[in-house]
């Protein structure tokens, strides 16, 4: 989704020097505003449902999950990530992309994944994490289910959360295996982003 959406933003600084300081309180006010807010506080979630709060909390740690490893990259770094942790990441990620908000406010998004019923599965390995997206002419519904389907992907919940993200290719991701329609996978894995689409 792009920055554009949400009220209130402002650009980082252009100053690298400024970078650190400029993060630092980035999250030091999103720290403040989450501990004085309840659950049921009422706040806008674009995902078109009423989690409010919990949504935002659980957004902000999806995103700081897939930037360390746009971090890690930078840096040359080892990207790691307990494989719990991942899996909440992905599902995040899922959530958010499948969501009735972002399907109506992403138009081009909508297009490109209305489907005829095509079956994507996810399977982390080594955490509890399994996800099925079905694409239907309305819509991309998201189940925790094991299933068949048109390809399935499974492996590391790390090397999943990379791959889903677009932080890694498929083909550099060696620790996944796909099984079935790569071609679909591939469509699915080009549209999942968060700002070019639209």
């Amino acid at each position: 989704m792009s920055s554009r959406a949400y009220a209130g933003y402002v650009p980082g600084p252009t100053d690298s020097g400024q970078w650190r300081a400029w993060l630092s309180d980035g999250a030091a006010e999103a720290r403040q505003a989450f501990a004085s807010a309840a659950d049921d506080t009422p706040v806008w979630d674009p995902s078109g449902g009423t989690a409010g709060v919990p949504f935002w909390s659980r957004r902000l740690f999806g995103e700081a999950c897939v930037h360390r490893a746009d971090a890690a990259a930078a840096l040359g770094m080892r990207y790691e990530l307990a494989p719990e942790l991942a899996v909440a990441a992905i599902e995040d990620w899922l959530d958010m992309m499948t969501s009735r908000g972002y399907w109506e406010n992403r138009p081009g998004f909508a297009d490109a994944m209305r489907g005829g019923g095509q079956t994507l599965h996810f399977h982390a390995t080594d955490a509890s994490g399994e996800w099925v997206a079905r694409r239907d002419p309305d819509m991309v519904v998201l189940e925790r289910a094991h299933t068949k389907a048109d390809v399935v992907v499974r492996g590391p919940a790390v090397e999943l959360l990379l791959v889903i993200s677009r932080r890694r290719p498929l083909d550099a991701a060696p620790t996944l295996e796909l099984q079935g329609d790569r071609a679909l996978l591939d469509h699915w894995i080009e549209h999942m982003d968060w700002v070019t689409n639209g």
